[in-house]
């Protein structure tokens, strides 16, 4: 069970605990709009998400971060370098891993799609077993593509 909390401009956190329900009614229906993708990735039925992510308030660098692992597709895997590299920070793998540690919105931001370059998993905020099931999930569906049943 998830926690979600959503904002009027999108969902801001999502973690493993109960979480204060939205102040307003489109916060909460976008909480539940979350909660229905969600499933629907879990049960292999969806390939990306629709939702808005409401990421302010981050640092710079976080939200570059963020911003490169959402344009790793559905089902292919990078690393912290390349993701470092990709923001223009080619030594900063290690700050790339501690941004992703700290993404307010796994899942929907793809971090579990990112390990280490010698092809560890690294590490993930629902654990390293959550992170392999979700990977292989991906995997597992090679043919949901943008088309995917809504």
């Amino acid at each position: 069970r998830l926690g979600i909390a959503a904002t009027d401009q999108g969902v801001r956190l999502i973690r493993a605990r109960r979480l204060a329900p939205p102040a307003s009614a489109r916060a909460r229906r976008l909480a539940e709009r979350v909660r229905k993708e969600l499933r629907q990735y879990l049960e292999g039925r969806r390939a990306f998400f629709t939702v808005p992510v409401a990421l302010t308030g981050l640092p710079e660098f976080q939200r570059k971060v963020l911003a490169a692992v959402l344009a790793i597709p559905f089902g292919k895997v990078c690393s912290y370098t390349w993701v470092a590299q990709r923001i223009g920070h080619p030594r900063a793998a290690r700050a790339v891993g501690t941004a992703l540690g700290r993404n307010p919105v796994p899942i929907i931001v793809p971090c579990h799609r990112v390990r280490r370059s010698d092809g560890s998993l690294g590490g993930y905020l629902f654990g390293l077993s959550f992170k392999e099931r979700l990977l292989a999930l991906e995997r597992e569906s090679p043919g949901l593509t943008r088309r995917a049943r809504r």
